[in-house]
């Protein structure tokens, strides 16, 4: 029993320290450019403890991969805003330029496309923390994924959904773990599709080298 209990104790103490760096490298980077490659080191950090990668110093680590992408990220972050914002105006301007009729079917397709934006913008996290790509093929990967196993899809939506519904209910319980398992749950989501997508392509390789 005490055992179980230091090892709840333990995964609860890396979730804080890591919420706590994530919170401090936002507010370093003055809130707008600190938030993508500080959350992008969050996943990246996830991802080594579901891999259980030796020797993790969560602090070392999360420096490391926050100086790493702070650029790319933040290119990313404006695009991403850049998008909801003409995606925003355009859905509130959708009442005064179209007849009554084809609003609703409009605004479907408004509300579709900002679901689409906003899980290929999480999983956007996910990729830059996995892979080593260049430039536009972070955001072509992390779109993809949107699409390619739905059932993955709806399991990263109740996630959203109830990572919400905390928010809402108990925001006390995510100022201290909020972010960091929010990160902890989406990687490990994606990473059993990044496996499979390894398989997939280790078996194409051997085909074509038989």
């Amino acid at each position: 029993m005490s055992n179980k209990i230091q090892m709840v104790a333990g995964w609860l103490s890396q979730f804080i320290i890591l919420n706590v760096l994530w919170f401090i490298f936002t507010v370093l980077g003055l809130g707008v450019l600190g938030f993508m490659p500080a959350t992008v080191a969050v996943f990246s950090v996830s991802r080594d403890l579901i891999n259980r990668k030796e020797g993790v110093s969560i602090p070392v680590y999360f420096f490391r991969y926050y100086k790493k992408m702070f650029l790319l990220s933040n290119g990313f972050g404006v695009l991403f805003a850049l998008l909801g914002y003409i995606g925003y105006v355009n859905f509130k301007f959708i009442p005064f330029f179209y007849p009554e009729n084809i609003q609703v079917y409009l605004m479907g397709i408004f509300i579709a496309g900002a679901v689409v934006l906003t899980l290929t913008f999480i999983n956007l996290f996910s990729v830059m923390a996995h892979y080593d790509l260049k430039g536009f093929q972070y955001v072509k990967n992390a779109f993809s994924l949107v699409f390619a196993e739905p059932g993955l899809m709806l399991m990263q939506l109740f996630w959203i959904v109830a990572y919400a519904l905390i928010l809402i209910f108990l925001p006390k319980v995510t100022i201290f773990i909020g972010v960091s398992m929010f990160s902890y749950l989406i990687m490990s989501i994606h990473l059993s599709r990044f496996e499979r997508i390894k398989r997939k392509n280790e078996a194409k390789a051997m085909l074509l080298n038989a």
